[in-house]
């Protein structure tokens, strides 16, 4: 869940640059770069990250997948 509230918590709006386009631009940019090292002794030290293209939006959630 990500909120954007106003100053003063939830019963202001947010502020005029919080915008659904610069959201969306923000968790895509954040999706893009997040990653997660892995260190197994069976498999080694494994990268994996989100598999899925921000941009899909059928609300599945995203598939980590070996980068």
């Amino acid at each position: 869940m990500i909120r954007f509230d106003g100053p003063d918590g939830h019963t202001t709006p947010p502020p005029p640059w919080a915008t659904f386009d610069a959201l969306r631009v923000a968790v895509g940019l954040a999706v893009k770069r997040a990653r997660l090292t892995v260190d197994s002794d069976a498999t080694g030290e494994r990268v994996i990250g989100d598999g899925n293209d921000p941009d899909d939006d059928d609300g599945a959630a995203g598939v980590l997948v070996a980068v």
